[in-house]
């Protein structure tokens, strides 16, 4: 009885979150319009880059590395491994200054690129 009791909430919740989900927001159809177009083209710039993307950049892509502080080796990082990002601690902001640190946000981003 239990058991039975357990499925039917189950699939009662199932059907209550499938329905909620099909709301529609009536908007201006004129910021609709730049809106998808908007989405659009940054939806064939992504797809652009996924088709050329390897199946090692497309996992990689997918892991943070958390940094020990040593640039260079999270610069080869990012590099070796298509890592999507990385996790800053207290040793990446360390004896330094804003601009250094701008700088080498500025570089991992462009060994980032790069691969791509």
């Amino acid at each position: 009885m239990k058991k039975k009791l357990l499925i039917l909430t189950a699939l009662a919740t199932t059907a209550l979150l499938i329905t909620g989900c099909q709301h529609q927001i009536k908007a201006d159809s004129r910021t609709t319009n730049f809106k998808t177009t908007a989405v659009k083209k940054k939806t064939n710039k992504i797809d652009l880059i996924l088709k050329h993307m390897t199946l090692n950049e497309k996992i990689g892509q997918l892991y943070f590395a958390h940094s020990t502080g040593n640039t260079k080796q999270m610069m080869q990082d990012v590099k070796k491994y298509h890592l999507g990002g990385t996790t800053l601690f207290a040793p990446d902001f360390q004896n330094k200054t804003k601009a250094q640190f701008d700088s080498e946000m500025r570089n991992y981003q462009k060994i980032a690129i790069m691969v791509y």
